[in-house]
């Protein structure tokens, strides 16, 4: 993650955080002027206020990302950091309109749909326990997110992937699988997908498991 963050330019910078959270506590540390952190989940919003209570440059507003409630043009940068993918892809548009209609610059940052066999699994997974439950865990090509900018207006001027080269400790591993788990219980997840989380382990343990890349793509917007 912190290898995103170093790429960024956003020290002293307005920055709008859409999809509140890490990317919020990564942004307050990167030295910019102010982050507006917006989010639909108002319990998410209103946990972080909390969390972030001590700090005089941070704004949390509960807001769908498609009708933001600022003015044309009112921030330097926008960050939509692991946000769309959980996005109905239907509305992609809508949000990115939305986006570039309040900020100059715009960063969309996503993992890339494919990496080593035991990631894949976990991401099919994914995509196939929050389809169940009526929610979105859709992982997309570095070209759909270039097409989704430029068909907004909004002109492309980098795209890269960002390697992570790190494998996962088993360890590491099964805890993430573990909280994977109950957070699929607290949604309503049938037991017999949540149970085949255990198959990502034994992959695991046998080819070794890591991320994927991470696709990062700036447009201007002005």
């Amino acid at each position: 993650m912190a290898n995103i963050w170093d790429s960024l330019d956003v020290t002293g910078r307005t920055v709008l955080d859409v999809g509140v959270g890490n990317s919020t506590r990564a942004l307050i540390g990167k030295g910019v002027r102010r982050v507006i952190a917006l989010d639909v989940d108002r319990g998410k919003v209103k946990s972080l206020k909390s969390e972030l209570a001590g700090y005089d440059n941070v704004d949390l507003v509960c807001s769908d990302a498609s009708s933001i409630p600022l003015r044309g043009k009112a921030v330097d940068v926008a960050v939509l950091y692991f946000v769309l993918h959980e996005v109905n892809p239907k509305v992609h548009g809508k949000v990115v309109s939305g986006v570039k209609r309040v900020a100059r610059r715009v960063i969309v940052v996503e993992p890339a749909p494919a990496g080593c066999e035991a990631y894949n699994l976990f991401a099919r997974l994914w995509r196939e326990a929050m389809h169940s439950v009526g929610s979105y865990e859709d992982y997309k090509p570095a070209e759909y997110w270039v097409r989704l900018l430029v068909n907004a207006g909004i002109s492309v001027v980098r795209c890269e992937s960002i390697v992570q080269d790190n494998m996962l400790g088993l360890e590491e591993l099964k805890a993430i699988i573990n909280e994977t788990a109950d957070e699929w219980a607290r949604k309503g997840v049938k037991k017999d997908l949540i149970n085949e989380l255990k198959r990502v382990l034994d992959l695991a343990r046998e080819r070794g498991f890591k991320w994927s890349d991470l696709v990062v793509v700036v447009g201007v917007a002005d």
